[in-house]
This record gives structure tokens, sequence and C-alpha cells, in this order.
């Protein structure tokens, strides 16, 4: 990873007058805005169905990738360990999720949907999926996908590693490299 350079933050505003702040400043303030404002519509939305944010990202996660372990779960749903052991616990009490020891490993434990929880699961997802299709409307293809190949490389700076930025990268357990040493 390349070390940020120390010599301060971006200085002034946007050289070519367009943008009240600098390229670089501004483009990490719209990110951080477009999230706060998308969670704070989803919330509310969520919370008709007793879920919140952090409990959502963890079913989705379940739900795409089958039962995962509380790292998987950290990692794929970028909620801090804490309000995710809470959420899982919460999700747990609810009837939505069930822990499972590893029959091999019995250290680990995955944590699974229950029925309840895929059936919940498909709804929570059906909202948030029309509400982001809502959020791009008269935003072309092209430029979506722009966008997303633009937040792959920001990605692939910020992950810890190469075989994480690859997880992330793909939504997916396995990497390249993983699966070639499996085959």
């Amino acid at each position: 990873m390349k070390e940020p350079d120390t010599a301060g933050p971006a200085e002034g505003g946007d050289p070519a007058g367009v943008f009240p702040l600098n390229s670089v400043d501004y483009l990490f303030y719209l990110l951080s805005a477009i999230g706060r404002l998308r969670e704070s519509q989803l919330e509310p939305a969520l919370q008709i169905l007793d879920l919140n944010l952090a409990r959502h990202r963890a079913m989705e996660v379940i739900g795409r990738l089958g039962p995962c372990t509380m790292s998987e779960l950290a990692t794929f749903t970028s909620v801090d360990r804490t309000t995710l052991t809470r959420s899982v616990d919460q999700l747990l009490t609810s009837g939505l999720v069930e822990r499972n020891k590893d029959p091999v490993d019995r250290r680990l434990v995955y944590v699974a949907l229950t029925d309840a929880g895929r059936a919940l699961q498909a709804r929570a997802s059906a909202f948030v999926g029309n509400h982001g299709r809502y959020l791009l409307e008269g935003i072309s293809e092209a430029e979506q996908r722009e966008f997303i190949r633009l937040q792959r490389l920001l990605v692939a700076k910020l992950a810890p590693d190469a075989p994480a930025a690859e997880q992330i990268l793909n939504y997916s357990r396995s990497t390249d490299a993983q699966d070639k040493a499996a085959d």
C-alpha cells in the first residue's frame, strides 16, 4: 500500500470554480453524504419490518453467501463488530437466524438464516432494490457503470490486502487464487 502524501490536506477550492471544495475533498464529502442520506431514507422503512440497517446488512450477506462466520459478516457488511454482534444476537432472539457449529472444526460458528429470516430478507431486499432503482432514475447505465468502476478502484486501494479487496469486489468468499488452489 502506498503511503499517503503527508504534505497536508489539499488546499483551497476547485481551481475550475465548479465545486465548493477541491476535487479530492469534495469527492469524499459527497460519497459520505450519499451514504448518510440513503441510510436516513432506508432506516424508517426497514423499521417497519423490525429491522435496522445493521440487521438488514447481516441478513443480506447471509442471503447472498449462505451461512457466514462473524468475521465474514464483518468483512461484507462494513458494520463494526460490536454493533454486528448485537445485531446478530437480536436476529437470533427474533428467530431470523440461527448459529451452527462447523461439524469438522467445532471452534467455527456459522450464522444462517431461518425460513422466517429468508422470507423477511427477501421482503427487505426487494424494498432496498426498488429504492436504489428510484435513486438511479435518470442516470444512464453507462454512467452507473463508470461510477461503479471508479468506486472499485477506491475499494482496491482501501482494502487491507489484495485477497480482501478481491472478496469485497466480487462479493464472494473465495478469491481466484483460492479457487485455483482448490482445483
